[in-house]
């Protein structure tokens, strides 16, 4: 449920009055914070699963640069979390967008 209406809201047409800088930030996080949750869930469905011999392998291609962002955005979060101020999380190499 999450995960969809954060895709509405970042998605609603340009129609309307644009989300501040900061709150779209805010609502991109809460986004990939939501599909990481859904692909932990999954993860565990899929070792219950396996733990019972019903897992069945989906093997698909994936954006690389899309899962880094993704990462990155998470985990950026981190240090404001910790306590740990004035300190950040980078990439070594920026990933583009294909």
């Amino acid at each position: 449920m999450i995960v969809s209406l954060s895709e509405r809201l970042l998605g609603a047409p340009r129609s309307k009055p644009a989300l501040p800088l900061k709150y779209r930030k805010e609502l991109e996080s809460i986004h990939a914070t939501g599909k990481h949750l859904d692909r932990l869930v999954s993860d565990v469905l899929d070792l219950g699963r396996s733990q019972l011999g019903q897992l069945k392998l989906d093997l698909r291609s994936t954006d690389l640069g899309e899962l880094l962002n993704e990462i990155q955005l998470v985990v950026n979060k981190w240090p404001k979390r910790k306590g740990w101020h004035g300190k950040h999380i980078s990439l070594i190499t920026p990933v583009r967008k294909s």
